[in-house]
């Protein structure tokens, strides 16, 4: 038989759901079944309590939201412990009946938030239509519309890269002697990133840099002293900076001469 027909008979169904949870390299694959289930050359574990609330189809991000509920000892659980991963965990959910080959795939998006309620845990995951944006995104204005180091500011980060070890970590502020080789402010808007133990590449952004000094917006376990890192600049998003600091004032995105009434406040404009 096959997936189809399962689905539709009245006492053939063996109906199981399947989850996969991806970041990187790693994969997380478990099932609602009682034993153990093959699918496309992977065995699915037996998690006892991991189920959901159900998918929904409304079109609208915020209701299509899906909460896969575990237990307290889920593998994933130690990614959100102190901070979340930068690299979202992508979830695909599974259909599939038990003793046919094929599976429908019902679900697709990534974890959202982890909290703990009682004695389980609460994956809250959002769909991949949450990505999507609408209305304009590059606007008119006098400070840079573009992200730094992204295609429209065309930026070679690697250019500007800083290879640092840490010297000391104290809350958020990381102390390493690279970071003295530039002016105070040099690194405030950039980030920070590591390979991570788990073979993720993280990151943090900077919010501030003085002398030997950076602060981060965002901490993790993995910075200690002794962590190889790299450090990226940040921009002022106005166009003098573009140019002085990454020479690269041909694909600045600001208008400073952009006057400061607007055509749109219901005054005429002259």
């Amino acid at each position: 038989m096959s997936f189809n027909s399962r689905e539709i008979s009245i006492a053939d169904g063996l109906p199981v759901r399947l989850y996969e949870f991806v970041l990187g390299s790693q994969r997380w694959q478990y099932t609602n079944a009682q034993l153990g289930v093959a699918h496309n050359l992977q065995t699915y574990i037996s998690c006892p309590g991991i189920s959901d609330d159900g998918i929904r189809q409304t079109g609208e991000a915020s209701a299509d939201l899906l909460t896969i509920t575990a237990p307290l000892d889920f593998a994933l659980v130690s990614l959100y412990q102190v901070y979340p991963p930068s690299i979202p965990v992508s979830v695909t959910v599974y259909d599939k009946h038990l003793g046919e080959d094929d599976a429908l795939v019902v679900w697709v998006g990534e974890i959202a938030d982890v909290t703990r309620r009682r004695d389980q845990l609460n994956l809250v995951c959002a769909p991949l239509s949450s990505r999507d944006t609408t209305g304009l995104r590059l606007t008119w204005g006098r400070n840079c519309p573009h992200t730094l180091y992204g295609d429209d500011c065309g930026v070679n980060k690697e250019l500007h890269r800083v290879d640092a070890v840490l010297a000391e970590v104290t809350g958020l502020t990381l102390v390493a002697s690279e970071f003295a080789a530039f002016s105070d402010g040099h690194f405030n808007g950039g980030f920070v990133e590591w390979l991570a133990p788990s073979g993720i590449l993280e990151q943090r952004g900077i919010d501030s840099h003085s002398g030997t000094n950076i602060t981060l917006l965002g901490g993790s376990l993995d910075l200690v002293p002794g962590l190889d890192l790299r450090a990226y600049p940040g921009c002022a998003r106005v166009i003098s900076v573009c140019d002085e600091k990454f020479n690269n004032s041909e694909n600045c995105g600001a208008v400073p001469g952009l006057p400061g009434i607007s055509p749109f406040d219901g005054n005429p404009v002259f």
